[in-house]
């Protein structure tokens, strides 16, 4: 014989599962909170070894690399071209988020009115303020079409293409068509310049076309 579970002990039983569910959200979203977010500003480590500040941009889950998760990261006041997808233990997330910098101009301002000669990293920030004045200058619609293409090229997607023997590493966002412009890597024919996303692909066109 079975025996019907008394309404007192289904209640407790849901009662349970649900405080253990609230527990499994909020541990997800304390995690979640620890992770770099897009837009915030944190403490990374250049390639060189040295700690800036850098924006997150883009976050992705790379397949050429067993989909492991990415940041887009732009370092403040260095060029777009210096700007990488990278992997989470080069965050300083011990030090959590940093404010963005704001006083550019004060910084430039003060250090060009002390009659000292700037520095390359000086220069540097003296040329973000100027590309961002030359906009405001524009009349309303360019300015408006600067912005948007400001916006749309910032992320680079394609860290590397093979060409021929060579791998090379790219500067800055390519405008290819989003099956191909989001990847990681692309393979471009040396001889016809065709581009494909995997590499088996390429090899084989390069026996179908250009058999040796």
């Amino acid at each position: 014989m079975v025996k019907a579970m008394s309404p007192q002990v289904d209640s407790c039983s849901r009662s349970s599962n649900e405080t253990k569910s609230e527990a499994s959200n909020e541990c997800c979203s304390e995690l979640d909170a620890k992770l770099p977010q897009v837009g915030r500003v944190y403490n990374v480590r250049r390639l060189d070894g040295e700690w800036c500040s850098a924006e997150v941009l883009e976050t992705r889950t790379n397949e050429n690399k067993a989909k492991r998760v990415e940041y887009f990261v732009h370092f403040e006041n260095f060029d777009k071209r210096l700007d990488e997808w990278i992997e989470i233990d080069r965050f300083d997330l011990v030090k959590g988020e940093l404010p963005k910098h704001s006083k550019i101009e004060l910084e430039i301002a003060n250090e060009m009115g002390d009659g000292r000669k700037l520095t390359r990293h000086q220069k540097r920030k003296n040329e973000i303020i100027n590309s961002h004045q030359l906009i405001s200058d524009l009349d309303p619609t360019t300015a408006i079409l600067e912005k948007e293409h400001e916006e749309l090229t910032k992320v680079k997607y394609i860290d590397k293409i093979q060409f021929g023997k060579y791998e090379i590493d790219t500067w800055y966002f390519s405008p290819y068509p989003d099956e191909y412009g989001k990847q990681p890597k692309l393979f471009i024919c040396e001889y016809c310049l065709k581009y494909m996303k995997l590499e088996i692909t390429y090899r084989y066109h390069l026996v179908i076309s250009f058999p040796t």
